[in-house]
Formats: C-alpha cells, sequence, structure tokens
C-alpha cells in the first residue's frame, strides 16, 4: 500500500507539472527555464571533471585551486557576459588550508597471511584518501596486522593491543555520508593511545553499497596514515578478520602517499544586473569546486545559477527593484568555505545592503528509498529549507513555488547557517539573511554524485522554483518580506 502511495504522488506530481501553466507572481513565464539546458550546463561543468580524471588525479574533480576549478569558473565567466549582464568580473585570492593532493594510495589484503585471507594479494577498489590527509606511509606502503575495533569506543577498545598494527574502523552514514562527519571525534579516539601505525574507515549506509567516498575524518585521524573504502568492501575485510581468529590476523599493505601544496589561488566569478533601487541587492551564490563528477555537489546548483542569470538578464532593467548578484564561490572545501569567507571578507558594502541570499547547492539527484515497502526504489530526494532569519514570507512563499513546480520539500525548515551561508553569519548586526534549499543526498562525496542520478525535469522544477520565489521578492519591499521575521541573536 505504501508503494502504490508513492509512486501516485510521483504520477501525479508528473502531470501537473506538464499540464499547468507555470506563471510567477509578476506575471511572467518560466518556459525559457528549460531541463534540457540546464542539463548541457552540468554536462559541461562536469566534463572538467572528467578531464582531471583523465589527466591522472587520483582524488579528481573541480579541486580548489586546481585548472579544473578555474575552467569552471571561467565557464560561468564566459555565460554571464554572454547573457548579457551589466558587470562580470573575476576576484583571485589564496586558498586558506594547504591542499592534499594523493600520489599514490592502495589497501592489500596480503594473500596466505591468515588462514582466511585469500592465497594472493587482494587489492581493495574502493580506497580513497581522506581530504585533509597529513600523514604518509613511507613510499612502499606498511604492512602489519589489522585487526577490526568495530566503532572505536572506549568498551571496544578495552583490552585491545594496537601496538604495530593496523585498525580497521566503522562509520555509519545511515541515509548520506554527511552524516559520517558528526562520528569522527568517536571513532578516532584510538589515535590518542599512540600506537596503531595505521587505520582504514570503512563507511556504511544503510542501502547496501561499495564505493569510493571522499571525507574528512577528523584532527585526530590526520595523526596517522589512513584511507576510506567502501561498505562492501568493509565488510569483506570485517569477515576476514573474524574467520582468521584473534590469534591469527590478517597482514595488510597500507600506502598513503601525495603532496601538500601551500600557496595556491583561487577565484570567485560575479556577475550583476542592475535594478531601480542600487541601494538593496539579491545575491545568489553557488560553488564551483568539486569531487568526482560533483553533479548534484555542486554542478546541479551551478546549473541553476546559469540558468536563473540567463532568465532575468533578459528582463528590462525597470522590472527589476534591486540589484541581483550572481557569484560561483570557490574553495567550498577547502577550509572550508573559502569562496563565501572572501566575499564576507571583501564585499561588506554589498551584503549590508542584502535583502536575502539565496544559496543553490544539492538539488534534484534522485536516489533509493530508505525505509518502508517501496526500499530500494529510486525517487527524488526531498529539500531541506534553511531559513538563517525565518521569515514567514519567504518559507510561505518558497513551499507554493516548490508546490507549483514539483520540486520536493521537507515539511521541517532548519534555520542555521549551512554550508557555504556559514561566512556570512557575522556580517552586520544580524548576519546576512540566508536562504538554502538543499538536498543531503545520497551520493554526497561520492564516485556514484553522477549526471544520470539527476533528471532534467528536476533542474528545471527547482530553478522556476527559485525564479518564482525571486520574481515574488522583486514584488514586495523589504518590509514585506520581512514582517514577522526572527533573526537569529549574537550569542
Amino acid at each position: 500500500m505504501r508503494m502504490i502511495i508513492i509512486f501516485s504522488a510521483a504520477v501525479i506530481s508528473f502531470v501537473l507539472v506538464y499540464c499547468l501553466t507555470t506563471v510567477a507572481f509578476s506575471g511572467s513565464t518560466y518556459e525559457d527555464i528549460r531541463g534540457e539546458d540546464l542539463k548541457k550546463y552540468m554536462r559541461d561543468i562536469v566534463h572538467f571533471c572528467m578531464l582531471s580524471r583523465h589527466d591522472g588525479d587520483l582524488l579528481w574533480g573541480r579541486q580548489a585551486g586546481t585548472k579544473y576549478e578555474k575552467m569552471t569558473a571561467d565557464y560561468l565567466l564566459t555565460h554571464f557576459k554572454a547573457s548579457g549582464m551589466d558587470e562580470v568580473w573575476q576576484e583571485e585570492f589564496p586558498l586558506i588550508e594547504p591542499q592534499w593532493t594523493p600520489t599514490k594510495i592502495g589497501l592489500t589484503l596480503l594473500g596466505g597471511s591468515s588462514p582466511a585471507a585469500p592465497s594472493t594479494d587482494y587489492q581493495f577498489g574502493t580506497v580513497m584518501t581522506s581530504v585533509d590527509t597529513r600523514t604518509q606511509t613511507p613510499e612502499s606502503g606498511i604492512e602489519a596486522e589489522i585487526i577490526d575495533i568495530g566503532y572505536g569506543s572506549k568498551s571496544e577498545l578495552e583490552g585491545l593491543d594496537l601496538a604495530g598494527k593496523i585498525a580497521l574502523v566503522h562509520r555509519d552514514a545511515p541515509w548520506s555520508t554527511f552524516i559520517s562527519y558528526f562520528r569522527d571525534s568517536e571513532t578516532t579516539q584510538f589515535v590518542e593511545q599512540d600506537k596503531a601505525l595505521g587505520a582504514v574507515f570503512a563507511i556504511h549506509m544503510k542501502i547496501p553499497t561499495n564505493m569510493q567516498v571522499a571525507l574528512w575524518n577528523g584532527p585526530r585521524a590526520r595523526k596517522i596514515a589512513h584511507l576510506n573504502i567502501g561498505s562492501g568492501d568493509g565488510k569483506f575485510l570485517q569477515e576476514i578478520i573474524r574467520a582468521s581468529g584473534l590469534k591469527n590476523p590478517p597482514r595488510v599493505r597500507l600506502t598513503v602517499r601525495g603532496k601538500i601544496e601551500k600557496d595556491l589561488k583561487t577565484q570567485n566569478t560575479f556577475g550583476l544586473i542592475r535594478g531601480k533601487n542600487s541601494n538593496e541587492y539579491v545575491v545568489l551564490i553557488a560553488h564551483t569546486d568539486a569531487w568526482f563528477e560533483g553533479a548534484v555537489d555542486n554542478a546541479s546548483g551551478l546549473s541553476v545559477l546559469l540558468g536563473l542569470a540567463k532568465h532575468f538578464s533578459r528582463l528590462p532593467r525597470e522590472q527589476l527593484q534591486r540589484n541581483i548578484l550572481f557569484v560561483g564561490t570557490a574553495g567550498h572545501h577547502n577550509g572550508p568555505a573559502v569562496g563565501t569567507r572572501h566575499l564576507a571578507r571583501n564585499h561588506k558594502d554589498i551584503l549590508d545592503k542584502t535583502v536575502i541570499l539565496l544559496n543553490l547547492e544539492h538539488f534534484a539527484s534522485v536516489a533509493p528509498v530508505k525505509e518502508g515497502d517501496a526500499e530500494g526504489a529510486y525517487t527524488e530526494t526531498a529539500h531541506i529549507l534553511f531559513d538563517t532569519h525565518r521569515h514567514p514570507f519567504i518559507q510561505e512563499t518558497i513551499r507554493e513555488a516548490a508546490e507549483q513546480h514539483g520540486t520536493p520539500m521537507h515539511a521541517t525548515v532548519l534555520s542555521y547557517f549551512i554550508a557555504d551561508s556559514g561566512p556570512f553569519r557575522y556580517v552586520g548586526p544580524t548576519g546576512v539573511p540566508c536562504v538554502t534549499l538543499l538536498q543531503q543526498t545520497f551520493w554526497y562525496h561520492t564516485a556514484r554524485d553522477t549526471m544520470d542520478r539527476i533528471p532534467a525535469k528536476g533542474l528545471e522544477n527547482a530553478a522556476r522554483t527559485f525564479a518564482q520565489l525571486m520574481d515574488a521578492i522583486n514584488s514586495a519591499t523589504t518590509e514585506e518580506i520581512r514582517k514577522d521575521w526572527n533573526p537569529p541573536s549574537r550569542r
């Protein structure tokens, strides 16, 4: 029964999207915002990542400070100019954190090293370095016994001798690897013993998967050489350890080599449409860097940014009440949020006049249903609304727009400064009012964050939802937008 309801709702939404005329509050239509155009932007942006992979990068993608991120920024610049914006420019600045670039990584189960080990060496295919790695192995790697320490809790560590060994550590990420970030402190306590030679973190999701994952494993983990592996590889290794017994644990070879690059530069890309009131701004941001293909994170946001830039650039300027500033922000994964830090520090003149800032990130991906009778079926993941200043006007408007255009939303509204909006928390008396509609996607920071997970229609729905929200903002006074709002305190 539950499955029938899910798919019936999807069909109804599909029919409504295609059959209803999409009308904005201001009376304009959004027929020029088309999914096939947005998907073309996405293909172009993902292509820069594939160049990185082709060039042999192990942690490939639009890495901050690399030529591939610069290609993405220049792509935005070209399209901003082509759309007819009033002013377009880039600003270069240094990355905050040194950038880790792996050159050799590997985890090999040594053949015949225990009763349960295969007779020949077995190399794990889902190995991936942590993005904040600081400790390396020798060029030839380190060979040692590997023991399973579970989730690394104090009770699991009691009585274990980690001296000279490599630890297999488990981290749960039930519906998104995002959740695993909140568990780094509890799963890395073993490092404080200062005995283990290295570690392997197995990332487990509720629905069986086996894929590369790019994560931060926390400041403790930086002290030892370590790698991440997928859930399937982690469970296989766990079974080998269990079957081998405590007296004859298997041996592995762990290799982590790379370079830590300092003094790298990156850039923000700006496109300005001037409105009638030069004293007020609506600002839209989307980050340019990514790991792997980075389709949902964040080619989806960049595609929507470009679609909205093209749409609003076509409008007569006398129809626009405020300036609209589009920004492709860099270095989301460095620092983090180095791009919006630069924006917050160097453009206070604009941010002090900003009525609302819209952060475009993580749209339209489909993922397995995680519970109920339809578990494993694929559908578009619902988006979570983050509204830092808790505007009734914004929340009501975006829900109406999302319902009209078929963008799924959670009922819950959160009010903290999420992701790239973080640096705006301390600009002005109450911070810059920021709104983010974001999927905490199943494919977050994995090698399966690919274009095929994102239907063109979903991108179109998201872009039209934001276009309708922007029209409503354009038609309202600042007082109307902020009526009964609840800005955050400075505590």
